[in-house]
């Protein structure tokens, strides 16, 4: 009987003529792309861990001397920072950061922008956010910003920023300071309009400023304002307002809360990872774990396994790959999971290669899939091709498209033989 019943389930899951290739399982990796930490680019002399991104801060008044006088190159020293060089950024520009000196430009602090002097965090000075000749170079430098870096691959998130303490919009406990609902759409407008293609987080979700289908939300004290039974918190806020499914359009990251890394990945991990799993985080921004010293092992997997369970994680199940002829209709199919709590944000191309035996590509085919539908859950990938190789024997392989590098980014969570970033899911396949 038992036999019977299992002979019957592998009936059900192998369709009958289907020559599947099961591929194995292996752990979900920690280094991949646009996902995982982005610690501040200058937090430290360098890392417990490995980050696939940098947080770069960066104030208003060292960008912009004087009026349309733009000086970008000192953004650009920013992304050379030893901890931010050749990676992907998470981008927020401030004209308030409690503590520092303002970011206001001197310029137009002369020109008679009212500054509010408050002793909280450290002390500073808030600006006049509804001044109209604050609103209108604001607007002016977002645009040449965006010139300058809309399609630059660095630049790959934009937290909004600009607006209240450390960008943050608020101005807590001094909500009299802050921009009104009529500023907030204005800056939200410019920056969509300016990098019209780049993922962008808002940070309060109550905003109805922010209540846009294609934001993106960050949460700045992960886990502990997250979701703390207070209908203020993050979650909350995001279901109350009706965008706790941005997530699956649009990217949520955060901070975690500062210094307090050692506690969340000790007695609170079970608090810190339920926050992530609930709100689909899939990076965390300014501090997080790598940025503490002389951590132990233990300390070090619970940093590594945070990392892999933020974002996408995709691993291959098994597929139906043929025998290929030159110049013929050859169909597949290959199935899998995205083990991870969110998609990937960017439209990278799928393609499937033939490599010879030295590792290059023979001919390669981009498929039609769009990774960025591929939540969390069952990943199908289908349809009729046309290859044309040379006949011989080659290994077939996968690989999700960088585009700013044209090469293989993203690895796969399986035990499987990989050539300059291909992952090869069947050697020796014939071309006749």
């Amino acid at each position: 009987m038992m036999q019977c019943l299992l002979l019957a389930a592998l009936s059900l899951a192998v369709p009958p003529g289907q020559n599947w290739t099961e591929l194995p399982p292996g752990p979900v990796p920690v280094e991949n792309p646009l996902k995982g930490y982005a610690a501040f680019n200058d937090a430290a002399d360098h890392l417990s861990g490995y980050a696939s991104m940098a947080f770069v801060y960066a104030p208003w008044s060292d960008l912009e001397t004087a009026s349309g006088q733009f000086r970008f190159e000192r953004l650009d020293d920013l992304f050379e920072h030893p901890l931010a060089k050749k990676k992907p950024v998470v981008l927020r520009i401030y004209l308030d950061y409690p503590g520092r000196p303002s970011g206001v430009p001197k310029w137009l602090v002369a020109a008679g922008v009212k500054m509010t002097p408050y002793s909280d965090y450290g002390g500073g000075l808030s600006p006049d956010y509804n001044n109209v000749d604050l609103k209108r170079e604001l607007i002016q430098f977002i645009a040449a910003l965006g010139k300058r870096y809309s399609d630059n691959p660095r630049v790959r998130f934009i937290e909004l920023g600009f607006l209240g303490f450390w960008g943050e919009w608020h101005t807590y406990p001094h909500a009299e300071l802050f921009a009104s609902e009529q500023t907030q759409e204005l800056v939200v407008d410019a920056l969509h309009r300016a990098f019209p293609h780049t993922a962008m987080l808002g940070r309060n979700p109550s905003y109805k400023s922010l209540n846009k289908p294609w934001m993106g939300f960050h949460d700045d004290l992960i886990p502990d304002d997250t979701d703390a039974g207070q209908d203020w918190n993050f979650l909350p806020s995001q279901t109350a307002n009706g965008l706790a499914n941005n997530w699956k359009v649009a990217p949520t990251g955060g901070e975690m809360v500062p210094f307090a890394a050692k506690r969340l990945l000790s007695k609170d991990w079970d608090k810190l990872t339920s926050a992530v799993k609930k709100c689909h985080f899939s990076f965390i921004a300014g501090y997080c774990p790598v940025l503490e010293q002389n951590v132990d092992a233990e300390f070090k997997q619970r940093s590594d396994d945070l990392e892999r369970l933020l974002g996408y994680s995709y691993r291959l199940q098994r597929a139906e790959l043929p025998n290929i002829v030159n110049g013929g209709n050859w169909t597949f199919r290959i199935e899998g999971t995205n083990l991870g709590v969110a998609p990937f944000y960017y439209s990278w191309p799928v393609h499937l290669a033939l490599l010879r035996k030295d590792g290059s590509v023979a001919s390669d085919i981009e498929l039609k899939d769009d990774i960025r539908t591929w939540l969390p859950g069952t990943i199908v990938l289908s349809g009729t091709e046309t290859w044309h190789a040379p006949t011989g024997s080659y290994d077939l392989a996968i690989g999700i498209v960088d585009p700013a590098s044209n090469k293989p980014a993203i690895k796969f969570a399986n035990d499987l033989p990989t050539s300059d970033g291909w992952t090869i899911i069947k050697p020796g396949v014939t071309v006749k």
